[in-house]
C-alpha cells in the first residue's frame, strides 16, 4: 500500500479486523459444538443433533450481532474513507492453519530498554507463558539458549530481542520443547514447556454485493468463461520460518487495476503473467532498507502461472539465502507460488 492510498489502507485494516473476528468466532463455535458432541448424558442421537444445531444457531446469532456492531464502528470511524457504501466490495480468504501463541506481553519499545533482556509486562490468561509461570516484572534472558540480552535495535527502533523471540517461537512445530531463562529479582529461573498449536478453519469473508474481485481480462477470456476460473491470492499469511514474506500485486497480464485493497483475485483458466513487488519487513533484510529505492527495474518481478479451474494460488516473496545481501540487481528475492489449494471458483 502506497502513501497515496490511505483510504484503501484503512479499508483493508478494517477487513482484517473482520477476518480476525470470524476466525475467533469460528474457534469459539468449534469448542461449543465439541462440548455438545461429548456430552455423556446425550445418549440419543436425536438429542445430540438438537444440541449441535442449537449451538450452531447461537454461534450464527452471535456472529451476525458482532459483525453488525463492528461494521457500524468501521463506517462511523471513517475506516472506509470516502468510498460509497454501495461500492465497498472486499473479499478476504485464509486457508486452514495451525497457530500457536506464547501469550506474553514484553516491552519492545527500544533496544535500550531491552539491554538486560525483555521485560515482561503481563501474560494472557490460559496462555503458554502463564502456564510456565511467567509474570509481570520478569526479564526474559534467552529462548532455547538463544540470548535476548543486548540485542540492540531493529531498523524501526524497536527492540531486536522482541523480533528474535517472535522468530524463535514461530519456527517451532507442534510438540516442540521450549526453554526460557528468566530473571526474577536476584534469581535466574528456568521454565520448560511444550509448544501446542491450534488448528483454525479456513475463512472466506466477503463484504458487499459483488463477488470476488475480477482481475482485468480480455473479451476473449470472458467469452471462454465456461472453461472455469481460479484465484490468485496475495493475502499475507506465508510462513516466515520458511523464508517467505508478503508481496504487493502490481498487475495481472500487464493490466494495472484499482485493486481496492483486496488480496484475492478471480482469473480465467489458462496462462497469466503476474507482476509483483516485494514487501519484506526491514528486519529480515541483509542490507539497509533505504537501499530498496535504488533497485531500479528489479523492484518489480513477474511470474507465469498456468491457472487451473477451482484452484487458488498463494503468492509470496522468497528471500534467496545465497544472495540476501545483493540488493543492486534484486537478486536477493524472488516471487513464488508457495501454496496451491482446491477451492470452488464461481
Amino acid at each position: 500500500m502506497t502513501r497515496a492510498d490511505p483510504e484503501l489502507g484503512n479499508c483493508r485494516r478494517g477487513m482484517l479486523l473482520l477476518l480476525g473476528l470470524c476466525v475467533a468466532l469460528a474457534g469459539w463455535a468449534a469448542g461449543d459444538v465439541n462440548a455438545a458432541d461429548v456430552d455423556v448424558h446425550a445418549t440419543a442421537a436425536s438429542t445430540a443433533s438438537a444440541n449441535t444445531q442449537k449451538a450452531a444457531d447461537v454461534v450464527e446469532q452471535r456472529l451476525r450481532s458482532e459483525l453488525r456492531l463492528l461494521l457500524l464502528d468501521l463506517v462511523q470511524s471513517g475506516a472506509f474513507g470516502n468510498v460509497p457504501v454501495e461500492r465497498i466490495s472486499l473479499d478476504l480468504a485464509m486457508p486452514t492453519e495451525r497457530l500457536s501463541t506464547l501469550g506474553v506481553l514484553v516491552d519492545s519499545r527500544s533496544g535500550e530498554n531491552a539491554m538486560p533482556g525483555l521485560h515482561v509486562l503481563g501474560t494472557t490468561p490460559g496462555s503458554l507463558a502463564e502456564s510456565l509461570g511467567m509474570r509481570a516484572g520478569d526479564i526474559i534472558l534467552s529462548c532455547n539458549d538463544i540470548s535476548l540480552v543486548g540485542r540492540g535495535n531493529d531498523a524501526d527502533g524497536s527492540a531486536r530481542a522482541a523480533s528474535e523471540l517472535r522468530r524463535q517461537f514461530a519456527g517451532l512445530a507442534d510438540g516442540a520443547a521450549i526453554r526460557f531463562n528468566v530473571r526474577r529479582g536476584e534469581q535466574v529461573l528456568v521454565f520448560d514447556g511444550i509448544v501446542r498449536t491450534t488448528q483454525i478453519p479456513a475463512v472466506h469473508l466477503r463484504l458487499g454485493e459483488p463477488g470476488p474481485s475480477r482481475a482485468p481480462e480480455t473479451a476473449e477470456a470472458d467469452r471462454n468463461s465456461t472453461a472455469g476460473c481460479g484465484r490468485i491470492s496475495v493475502f499475507d499469511n506465508a510462513p516466515t520460518q520458511r523464508g517467505l514474506h508478503p508481496l504487493k500485486l502490481i498487475s495481472i497480464d500487464d493490466r494495472n487495476s484499482p485493486f481496492d485493497g483486496q488480496s484475492n483475485f478471480r482469473v480465467s483458466t489458462g496462462i497469466h503473467t503476474i507482476t509483483v513487488a516485494e514487501n519484506v519487513d526491514s528486519r529480515y533484510l541483509g542490507f539497509n532498507s533505504r537501499l530498496r529505492d535504488n533497485q531500479g527495474p528489479s523492484r518489480y518481478k513477474s511470474l507465469t502461472i498456468d491457472v487451473k479451474a477451482d484452484t487458488t494460488y498463494r503468492l509470496a516473496t522468497r528471500i534467496v539465502p545465497e544472495h540476501r545481501n545483493e540488493w543492486r540487481d534484486g537478486a536477493w528475492w524472488e516471487p513464488v507460488v508457495w501454496s496451491e489449494s482446491s477451492e470452488a471458483c464461481r
